[in-house]
């Protein structure tokens, strides 16, 4: 069990978590959705270390990406993400820069956990396309 969660943490990319899914699929059976989550997390925190992220945090309908101050990303992609995303995202330049993203709630825990999650994703993925790494 632990070395399946330990390959599971080191999970890097699309390809290597649908092989790991196709693992567990073979060896378990059906994949509860609590794992499908572990998984679709994994994704997550390879994507916001790609980004220069330090944290990201969801609490109370926010979404919260927390960027290491010194992050190597062109700031030119900021402006047009924030009017993509219209008032729903904010973005803090000062002192450790960050990203706010507020969450429509629909009042079931479960579907407002699975909406946080299906948002973080895209929004890693649109500030992965926008904030170019930079030298």
């Amino acid at each position: 069990k632990l070395d399946i969660y330990k390959r599971i943490a080191e999970i890097a990319d699309e390809r290597e978590r649908d092989d790991m899914r196709d693992e567990l699929l073979d060896r378990f059976g059906e994949i509860p959705a609590s794992v499908d989550h572990l998984l679709r997390i994994a994704l997550v925190r390879a994507a916001a270390h790609r980004l220069y992220m330090t944290e990201i945090r969801g609490k109370c309908a926010k979404i919260v990406f927390t960027f290491l101050p010194n992050a190597k990303l062109d700031p030119a992609g900021i402006p047009g993400l924030l009017k993509e995303q219209g008032q729903d995202l904010s973005f803090t330049a000062y002192g450790i820069p960050f990203f706010t993203y507020k969450c429509k709630k629909t009042g079931l825990a479960e579907t407002d956990g699975d909406l946080m999650l299906e948002r973080t994703e895209t929004l890693l993925e649109r500030m992965g396309e926008v904030l170019h790494i930079t030298s």
